[in-house]
């Protein structure tokens, strides 16, 4: 199949319009080994979806979770809280100090300037030095804006990809019924 004819059944399949021929096509040609680059996250998909089918529950599983919800909580848990809450108050005392340092340490004293066309000049030139260096820093927040847009814009598609493939879960069902009745 040519990837153009695997887009456009893709397309169809986001949309919930594909028949079950066009499906079982799209689950045959993920399930080869060497497919195109630009459908290796689609393929991941299918593969995925594949798997979850193929999970059970282990038998013994209820009871397993009932033993694990009725222990008791063990000496070593509530160590473990004990060192967290420790932790946590070691933390805050020292952020306490270090605040208390800042707050009451002497603060170098600067003379006032008298001359209003120097004051104005000193502070022009403070500002630029600011500007400056917040244009420096805003650029890597600028790469992470825009990587953070294309993740965003991955995880948009495997909503597609999911809320078309409940819409195809829903229709298999339907089907099934349908063929049941008929049967």
């Amino acid at each position: 199949m040519k990837p153009i004819e695997i887009e456009e059944l893709l397309e169809k399949f986001y949309n919930g319009e594909t028949t079950l021929n066009e499906e079982q096509l799209l689950k045959e040609y993920f399930e080869q080994e060497t497919i195109p680059e630009q459908f290796s996250e689609v393929k991941e998909y299918f593969m995925f979806v594949q798997k979850e089918k193929e999970m059970t529950l282990d038998e013994l599983f209820d009871q397993k979770l009932f033993a694990a919800m009725n222990e008791a909580p063990s000496e070593r848990n509530s160590r473990k809280v004990w060192v967290y809450r420790l932790s946590g108050i070691a933390a805050t005392v020292m952020v306490l100090v270090w605040l208390g340092v800042e707050i009451f340490q002497p603060k170098q004293v600067y003379g006032t300037v008298t001359d209003p066309a120097l004051a104005f000049n000193e502070t022009r030139n403070a500002l630029n030095l600011i500007a400056s260096e917040l244009n420096i820093s805003l650029k890597p927040a600028e790469r992470t804006v825009q990587t953070l847009d294309k993740s965003l814009r991955k995880v948009y598609m495997i909503e597609k990809w999911h809320a078309t493939f409940e819409k195809t879960e829903k229709m298999f069902r339907i089907g099934q019924n349908i063929t049941k009745e008929n049967s």
